[in-house]
């Protein structure tokens, strides 16, 4: 995908009515099982501070139903029975290591250098729940992914899975269709 360059950030409310997103062109992530699957779109800006990213999760009947309980937000929690996206950004391309962040639809979040919890980056998240599903917008400051800020046209290594528990895997699927070997596209900034 392309990550947009933006002048104005987003208000991070989970609802996706900035300007900014209406400018940014939307990537669909593809089910792993055939049939109708629900819908699920992440789209990508970044300014001098900040690393943006945005998703709309479509909600059926059959899927899970949120949940917002009365807790405060828990880092690292538990999200295995959670609807929720699963990002991999490898930023030197190495395919050896990566941060992970996972955000549920309570807004929720686990944040791994690989896979040690260990790192506890500090970003933002907002979440937004909805007859139609679930929606979400996060900010990720430079300085807690990367020595410096990319370079217009620099890519990244990137993967995301929606992991719908006991009922649907989608990824993200390069354009050309051809992920590498850690089932990873590229990210480009623009």
């Amino acid at each position: 995908p392309i990550c947009r360059l933006t002048k104005t950030p987003p208000y991070l409310d989970g609802e996706l009515k900035d300007e900014v997103w209406k400018n940014v062109a939307a990537i669909q992530l593809q089910s792993q099982q055939s049939g109708k699957h629900l819908k699920t779109e992440m789209k990508w800006a970044w300014d001098k501070n900040f690393l943006y990213l945005s998703a709309k999760c479509e909600r059926n009947a059959k899927s899970l139903t949120s949940s917002h309980p009365q807790e405060t937000r828990q880092r690292d929690a538990d999200l295995s029975d959670q609807d929720r996206l699963e990002i991999q950004l490898d930023i030197d391309r190495d395919y050896q290591t990566h941060w992970k962040i996972t955000i549920d639809q309570r807004g929720w979040a686990i944040d791994a250098l690989n896979d040690d919890i260990s790192w506890n980056p500090t970003w933002y998240i907002a979440a937004h729940d909805h007859a139609a599903g679930w929606s979400l917008e996060a900010a990720i400051p430079w300085d807690q992914i990367s020595p410096s800020i990319p370079n217009p046209g620099q890519a990244w290594a990137l993967g995301i899975e929606r992991i719908i528990p006991g009922r649907d895997l989608q990824r993200w699927v390069p354009a050309d269709g051809i992920p590498n070997s850690q089932g990873q596209g590229l990210i480009i900034f623009k």
